[in-house]
């Protein structure tokens, strides 16, 4: 939202911020919830990444078993 769309209809400087405050309540709290998830879902595929390499590694160096 822009303080220049809140303008277009009439609205005054001071009942557009107080508009933007309370759209500011309503949507920083939803932006951190965002960027806390985002940076989990970026952590977690780097733990895959790093259990896919050490599966690689583990199926590189794993001795191949006896035939009975």
């Amino acid at each position: 939202m822009k303080r220049e769309d809140l303008k277009e209809p009439g609205l005054n400087d001071d009942q557009i911020a107080s508009v933007m405050t309370a759209y500011g309540k309503e949507v920083n709290p939803l932006k951190e919830q965002v960027d806390s998830l985002t940076s989990e879902r970026d952590s977690l595929k780097q733990q895959i990444t790093d259990r896919d390499g050490q599966l690689d590694d583990l199926r590189k160096n794993a001795a191949p078993l006896p035939y009975t």
